[in-house]
């Protein structure tokens, strides 16, 4: 079995995460995903502040999964503070005001991957992007991993099976290569 990881799973894939009779497309990635982790061995770390966003959003399913992490002592707590250095650096290069709170309210999981294996798991879309884009000045970002659970085209279950591995191209600072064409 391929070496385990540490992951950051955002309360977003909890809350999708549905019942195994949800035929829900999101919610059936997310189920997949979560119980991958599971069987495949991989950890997942919380910060207080995220441990709390996922006792207010999951669903039955993943209170159920949380539970068997934790009897299998792959579930750990690590106490963080705000990284205000680092929460200050993003404030001053979000473009808009909107990406300034999404970056915010989410710092968290940048903390926390950062503080560990640098890998989050998260099916917020908008923050993916926002990220993305602060990356480009903001080099700790650059090396973060971060995967859409729900994403049936990002592959996220075989990228498990294989030991969630930090590809290039699934990393916060990843940028296509783009060749111009003569005309």
């Amino acid at each position: 079995m391929p070496e385990s990881r540490r992951l950051v799973i955002d309360a977003s894939v909890a809350r999708r995460a549905g019942a195994p009779g949800s035929r829900y497309p999101a919610a059936v990635q997310c189920r997949k995903f979560l119980t991958t982790v599971r069987d495949f061995g991989h950890r997942i770390v919380m910060s207080p502040e995220i441990r709390a966003e996922w006792d207010e959003h999951q669903q039955l399913f993943a209170r159920r999964w949380r539970f068997s992490m934790l009897a299998r002592k792959r579930l750990q707590v690590v106490p963080m503070d705000p990284d205000w250095a680092l929460r200050d650096r993003l404030d001053e290069v979000a473009p808009t005001e909107k990406t300034r709170d999404a970056i915010y309210k989410d710092a968290c999981l940048i903390e926390l991957a950062l503080a560990t294996d640098r890998t989050v798991a998260s099916v917020d879309k908008d923050i993916r992007v926002f990220l993305r884009e602060v990356a480009l000045f903001v080099e700790e970002l650059q090396r973060i991993v971060w995967v859409n659970p729900e994403k049936e085209k990002e592959k996220p279950i075989p990228w498990l099976e294989r030991g969630a591995p930090a590809e290039p191209c699934r990393k916060l600072g990843y940028r296509r290569s783009r060749t111009v064409t003569p005309h």
